[in-house]
């Protein structure tokens, strides 16, 4: 256990799944950190690893080497990477913190960089870039921040424009969070789903008052055959609708927020929810009962928001030939392959 005599300025978060061939790579990344390991506080989750405890007795090693900043847990069944995060946001006692897949690196100076750019603008968030690497030495820079940007989300416009995602990614681990504005929110991953992380993030850009966003290049994130995404994706379509439905819940716990930015929540669930899954899944081979899991997911959407052709983003956005398919029910596969037809000749 961490001495709580020893300031943590900043926490990392690393789930852990039969990882003993990548953590060894992603703990060096750790240890490397120009900001030194004395400032971190790194919270290892074993998710219940399979692999006859290769994972864990990493770990334990890991932690004998470095008690003063590492913790490290093993959960009794397997959570997938949200159950496994939730897990160690119960432990963080740094002034930020941050996440790191088990297969994943920083570069040598990403902490000190967004600590030392949090502490100078008074971030709720910090936004950067990361890498797609692969195991042979490739690397491919994935661009989504060509500027550094100051975000004043106090003014109501710039805040419809974040929830709208105007320019941003709802990704956890591409992001630098002030603790206790975090906990002043209160999000959480869903716990046994892929394509978790909306719910976590989503409700963050509701509340902060002050986002950073630099263009810097500070997290590899390795892409390989056994990841969740190229290894679970297509046999767990439900998740990514099921995430958002969740999102939806949580966001209308606060009604008041809720109906002030309904319009760009409206544009944001409908559109993650049932056109982002039609695309995920276009070439996923569907059954002939699979029309009912899209029928699920239209009526829903609109019980939930039957004035949904009114809402002046989808009104000029041009798609007006799918999002007509929430007003009729998905009700044949013929319906649905007519659907999925013209989500390919959209989405090519």
């Amino acid at each position: 256990m961490i001495s709580n005599a020893i300031e943590k300025l900043v926490s990392v978060i690393v789930p852990c799944y039969n990882s003993s061939s990548t953590l060894i790579r992603c703990w060096n990344s750790i240890k490397s950190q120009t900001i030194g390991l004395n400032s971190i506080e790194v919270i290892f989750v074993d998710d219940a690893s399979d692999d006859h405890n290769a994972t864990w007795d990493l770990l334990l090693q890991i932690e004998s080497e470095c008690p003063n900043s590492v913790i490290i847990l093993q959960l009794e069944h397997n959570s997938r990477q949200g159950g496994a995060r939730n897990a160690a946001l119960q432990y963080i006692h740094g002034k930020y913190f941050m996440f790191l897949d088990s297969d994943d690196t920083f570069e040598v100076n990403a902490i000190k960089t967004l600590y030392q750019l949090a502490e100078s603008t008074g971030s709720d968030m910090v936004l950067f870039n990361c890498t797609y690497c692969d195991d042979n030495g490739n690397s491919i820079p994935r661009v989504v921040y060509k500027l550094p940007m100051s975000l004043d989300l106090t003014d109501d416009e710039a805040r419809r424009k974040v929830l709208l995602g105007d320019g941003l990614t709802y990704g956890c681990w591409d992001k630098f969070y002030r603790t206790d504005f975090y906990r002043s929110v209160g999000s959480l991953f869903p716990k046994n789903m892929i394509y978790e992380e909306p719910l976590f993030v989503y409700p963050l850009f509701l509340y902060a008052r002050h986002v950073e966003i630099i263009p810097e290049y500070l997290y590899n994130y390795f892409i390989h055959p056994n990841s969740t995404v190229t290894e679970t994706a297509y046999h767990r379509r439900g998740d990514h609708p099921a995430v958002q439905l969740l999102l939806l819940n949580w966001l209308k716990k606060d009604r008041k927020t809720y109906l002030k930015y309904r319009e760009e929540i409206m544009l944001y669930i409908i559109w993650s929810t049932f056109v982002e899954t039609l695309v995920f899944t276009k070439n996923d081979p569907k059954s002939d009962t699979a029309y009912q899991f899209y029928e699920y997911i239209r009526s829903i959407l609109f019980s939930e928001y039957p004035d949904y052709s009114k809402n002046k983003y989808i009104c000029n956005m041009g798609y007006n030939n799918i999002f007509s398919y929430l007003s009729k029910p998905i009700d044949s596969s013929e319906t649905l392959s007519k659907l999925n037809a013209l989500i390919k000749e959209t989405f090519p």
